[in-house]
């Protein structure tokens, strides 16, 4: 069967849809925050996203004394956010310092601690977006998607009235510039701001009066001891002037002397001496080639200590540099790689030993930007073009066959694209369930989102335009509608790139979806249309049907039922054409619910029924609940009270079944209405309060409907 609706909402019609306001103070005073703390599934909120402490922190006693005076002598001073802002060179230690500063002062922030990497350097992607770092702060707090307002500033408000009068801890972590950072500020003075850049960031000292912090080279005596805390007090004084060269050819520079320590731990029968002598060594033969913002030899101490690598592991450090993200999983990188699962164990764990690599989460794995541009360069110089594709190729398949089983647990009964077997050495992934998947979706959507560009961008379109069909329901489930937008662009530009007609009718009717998720309908109209007169000219009916269903959702969006009628009829009539027994039961699930709504009761029930008994008999119990949702509905207005109950009560535990919390809570709405239109105020009550429970746990704008229903009633 075809995909049909490409991401969009998989039987909406006979569902309660929120048309977002887009107002962030409306979207909190119907409950987002109880007393002090926001609350989710009646579970306090408190993000915790600090990364782990550094394993070894020496010196900058200072500094982290002018960190205490600038962001906890002011907190309880009338104004905005108290603002520190550390400055320095790369590698120097901003990040360090600054979650050193986090972790010893974590007590006094006990609403949450929230971190972002903005990836202000990054020596392949762009920086971070606000509109991306803003959104990824509203999913700490575990806000559901459909209470996120469309418009980045309504998202930058919401984010701002979630830490309103709470003490929250904001480290903003490699920022490029002021504009990446002023969305992200909150307004009230109980929270503190700890930003870390490589630039001076005037705007924020001239307008925001950010304290700043110009962190320098760390002191030969720190230096010093650093490399006594790693090797011990007896070597370093018995090594004393190999000891002075190494700090002398380090500059100062912690990332420097990081890499070297972990040189010397690692070689430890060799001489400091002879150390001190290679690394000598490499910094005449590199003198005359300097990396940007560079006072310190640090270009010769990665070389240097790349050289003392095993072959095998310096090809996994330049392959890292291929990946589209900044962080990796390890099947990823079995994948980029083509090592053996229990070899690149073993390799990861030395290249994190000697400090070339970073564990930031178990079997995640990052370096610095620094380190990341040095590795760029290698792998271009090394690796010939033929080895760079393969092993991005590999990645790439990784990632589309990865998203693709993912997208089938999130959506099983949804169609299916041409995309091939899974070629060898893709390391694809495999999941149990619903939850496995989406969590796998969670973690790896930014470099998802990374891997559909730069496969564009590689001349490589099949898996451009693949990836991005294999993310819609992810995106249009969890709310990343404009990342939705952004990848079906880039579809239709690759589908296009290769001829595939198809291709092009689905990314626009992703498109399509993703403009009316937005609630931009005049464009998603636009597309849908364009959609069809592809699918028109190729002659494809479940094209045009899928299209009919997706022009269908507009019409229920704007309640132009008339309209409805038509395009969900359509699409009943295609599908039938060509057998589609689950696209035509879809369909009529649509018409049965614009039926009741123009007062056609007797065939809003033929259809709604005739669409469950489709969606019972082959096991789809999501659409189950809809199309029982849509039939309850019929009943409802149509006066039998009886069936309408009793068919609710069908829905909310088939919706329950299946974990979807915000059609239960507005199915057990709707079961209130229910019981109330027969004459059962008690039962009504008591179904409105589950529901107002549930959607204050989701947070959900619906729950000032039902509070009106409940006040209603007790004035009755």
């Amino acid at each position: 069967m075809d995909d049909a609706e490409d991401g969009g909402p998989e039987i909406p019609a006979g569902s309660v849809v929120n048309s977002m306001t887009g107002n962030a103070t409306v979207l909190v005073q119907v409950g987002t925050v109880v007393g002090n703390v926001v609350v989710t599934s009646g579970v306090p909120v408190r993000p915790a996203q600090l990364p782990r402490v550094p394993k070894l922190f020496v010196g900058r006693e200072n500094e982290l004394r002018a960190l205490d005076e600038a962001l906890l002598d002011g907190q309880d001073a009338p104004g905005t956010a108290v603002i520190s802002a550390v400055n320095g060179i790369g590698g120097i230690g901003k990040t360090c310092l600054a979650l050193c500063w986090a972790h010893r002062n974590i007590d006094r922030y006990p609403d949450g601690q929230l971190y972002i990497d903005l990836r202000g350097f990054d020596a392949v992607a762009a920086p971070m977006k606000p509109a991306v770092a803003v959104r990824a702060f509203l999913d700490a707090f575990q806000i559901p998607p459909q209470s996120i307002p469309v418009d980045l500033q309504a998202q930058a408000g919401l984010y701002r009235s979630l830490v309103a009068g709470k003490r929250v801890l904001i480290v903003l972590d490699n920022a490029r510039d002021s504009d990446q950072i002023v969305p992200l500020l909150p307004g009230s003075p109980s929270s503190s701001v700890l930003i870390t850049s490589r630039n001076k960031l005037p705007v924020l000292t001239t307008t925001y009066e950010a304290r700043r912090l110009d962190l320098r080279a760390l002191a030969v005596g720190h230096a010093r001891e650093y490399f006594s805390r790693q090797w011990g007090t007896a070597r370093t004084a018995a090594n004393r002037s190999s000891v002075e060269a190494l700090i002398d050819c380090c500059a100062g520079l912690p990332l420097a002397l990081r890499i070297v320590a972990a040189r010397g731990l690692t070689a430890p029968s060799r001489s400091l001496e002879l150390l001190a002598e290679e690394l000598r060594v490499e910094r005449d033969r590199l003198s005359g080639f300097e990396m940007e913002d560079s006072r310190t030899d640090i270009r010769a101490v990665f070389s240097w200590s790349y050289r003392a690598l095993p072959p095998e592991d310096a090809a996994v450090l330049r392959r890292t540099a291929l990946h589209t993200g900044r962080e990796f999983g390890f099947s990823a990188l079995l994948a980029l790689t083509g090592v053996p699962s229990p070899q690149l164990r073993r390799t990861l764990g030395r290249l994190e030993s000697n400090g070339m690599l970073e564990e930031v989460d178990d079997g995640r794995f990052t370096c610095h930007d620094l380190l990341h541009s040095y590795f760029v360069e290698l792998v271009r110089e090394v690796d010939d073009e033929e080895c760079r594709r393969m092993a991005l190729g590999r990645l790439l398949d990784h990632y589309l066959f990865t998203s693709l089983n993912a997208d089938r647990k999130l959506k099983p009964f949804r169609g299916a694209i041409e995309a091939g077997s899974p070629p060898e050495g893709a390391a694809v992934r495999e999941f149990t369930g619903y939850e496995d998947a989406v969590e796998w979706f969670t973690v790896e959507y930014p470099n998802l989102i990374s891997a559909v560009t730069r496969a564009a961008e590689e001349g490589d379109h099949d898996r451009a335009w693949q990836l991005a069909w294999s993310l819609t329901t992810f995106c249009g489930r969890f709310g990343h509608w404009r990342d939705w937008l952004a990848i079906q662009r880039t579809a239709v530009e690759s589908a296009i790139a290769v001829g595939n007609e198809s291709a092009q009718a689905r990314a626009h009717r992703g498109m399509g979806n993703a403009y009316c998720q937005l609630r931009e309908y005049d464009e998603a109209l636009r597309h849908h249309e364009r959609s069809m007169e592809i699918w028109r000219r190729t002659g494809d009916l479940n094209g045009m049907a899928g299209t009919c269903l997706a022009v269908s959702w507009v019409h229920e969006q704007t309640d132009e039922q008339e309209k409805l009628l038509g395009s969900a009829g359509q699409a009943a009539a295609l599908y039938e054409q060509v057998g589609n027994r689950l696209g035509r039961a879809r369909a009529y699930n649509y018409l049965g619910w614009a039926l009741a709504h123009v007062e056609n009761y007797p065939e809003a029930v033929r259809h709604c029924q005739e669409a469950l008994a489709v969606h019972q008999a082959v096991g789809d119990t999501d659409a189950e609940a809809h199309a029982l949702d849509s039939l309850s509905f019929a009943y409802l207005m149509s006066g039998d009270h009886a069936r309408a109950v009793e068919h609710y009560q069908k829905s909310v535990v088939l919706y329950r079944d299946v974990g979807d919390h915000y059609y239960e809570a507005a199915t057990l709405m709707r079961l209130g209405d229910a019981y109330r239109a027969a004459g059962n105020a008690s039962k009504a009550l008591e179904h409105w309060e589950l529901a107002r429970t549930m959607l204050r746990q989701l947070e959900h704008p619906d729950q000032a409907e039902v509070e009106a229903k409940i006040e209603d009633l007790g004035q009755s």
